[in-house]
């Protein structure tokens, strides 16, 4: 387990400016799907550069004129949340420009690169009032234009193709997917009276994956992805580490791409969340939750946020800043493995860690 370290940095931040749109863009109200509306998991990510051939006095103004040109393209970043007559959350086209803060700290990159990980450096990101999301496209998007590159997939902007059917036409009913789930192991308690401890990563390297897809294939299970097995081995493990009742039940949570998996599929570069929420109900203790009666595990392990380069190189750095609610865990792409983001009392967490290093001795 690796625990971040205390770190304290005096950072200055500038006042927020607007970055504008280059050209002229498109005006007007734009449609948002119900799956863009969906907000489970907000997190901020941090990107860390050095370069030994460049400095950084002009790093804003190149990420400020490239942020200018993509928001050519991507308009409704632009501009600013609104409601139609129906309540519905919709995007009126102003063009009034994204919000962009520049900053300073007290220290050298060389100190925070040798921090286990960036969850603790959330002192740098600037904290927007009100409600908003993060969206994994724009940094890469930007760095193409950076960079004189030319932008290699234009985006497909019709959300309404995911609008919903008028009339509705509802061909599966879901049922206990929604139902709010009794507490009978008293977990909600247990998070209310100790301190939670959501400062934990774990490491799973190549090594140990294996291991446990070779343990669960002893217990007759004929094939597993990565996902799978280390799902069910945390889900597992973070029930046992609470406590749980053995019939407790609880819901598994995890988000599914359907882009490729609709018919017809979803245009390339669909500008849009095209995301949906698988759950599995489980009855008995194979699963957690911390108190809706849910975990819900996020993966970013295959997100390559290192590759990011703005002219600066590949990013030394980066991944999620703050830890995330005690209902997540997020799965981080590290070296040739996968780092565990989690929180959890303080007594869970000591029985959680004694847990996840028996797999060190799982049998080869």
């Amino acid at each position: 387990m690796a625990e971040a370290r205390k770190v304290e940095f005096d950072v200055k931040k500038h006042k927020p400016t607007y970055v504008t749109p280059a050209e002229e863009t498109n005006k007007g109200l734009y449609f948002l799907s119900n799956t863009d509306q969906l907000k489970d998991v907000i997190v901020c990510t941090i990107y860390c550069f050095k370069s030994d051939t460049k400095g950084n006095e002009d790093a804003c103004e190149v990420i400020k004129k490239a942020l200018s040109k993509i928001l050519v393209h991507y308009y409704p970043l632009a501009g600013r949340l609104t409601t139609n007559s129906e309540g519905e959350v919709i995007v009126d086209c102003t063009a009034d420009g994204a919000l962009f803060v520049e900053a300073e700290a007290n220290c050298e990159i060389k100190e925070i690169t040798k921090l286990e990980n960036t969850l603790s450096l959330g002192v740098f990101v600037y904290d927007v009032p009100g409600d908003h999301q993060n969206i994994f496209q724009i940094p890469p998007l930007i760095v193409q234009v950076a960079r004189g590159l030319p932008l290699k997939l234009p985006p497909f902007m019709d959300r309404t193709i995911l609008k919903s059917r008028n009339p509705p036409k509802i061909e599966f009913q879901h049922k206990e997917e929604f139902d709010e789930i009794e507490d009978i192991s008293n977990t909600k308690q247990l998070y209310q009276e100790e301190l939670m401890l959501s400062r934990s990563t774990f490491y799973f390297d190549s090594e140990k994956l294996e291991r446990l897809k070779k343990s669960a294939m002893k217990g007759g299970v004929v094939q597993c992805t990565t996902f799978e097995v280390l799902v069910a081995f945390i889900w597992k493990s973070k029930c046992q580490a609470l406590g749980m009742h053995p019939d407790q039940q609880i819901k598994l949570i995890f988000s599914v791409d359907v882009r490729k998996r609709l018919v017809p599929p979803i245009p390339q570069g669909y500008f849009s969340n095209a995301f949906v929420q698988a759950i599995k109900f489980i009855v008995q203790c194979k699963a957690l939750q911390p108190w809706k009666g849910h975990l819900l595990i996020t993966t970013w392990s295959r997100l390559d946020l290192n590759m990011i380069d703005f002219g600066w190189g590949k990013a030394i750095l980066s991944g999620p800043v703050g830890w995330p609610k005690k209902e997540i865990v997020i799965f981080l792409s590290e070296r040739k493995g996968i780092s565990v983001v989690l929180g959890l009392p303080a007594s869970a967490m000591k029985i959680f860690e004694d847990l996840i290093n028996q797999t060190s001795d799982v049998e080869k």
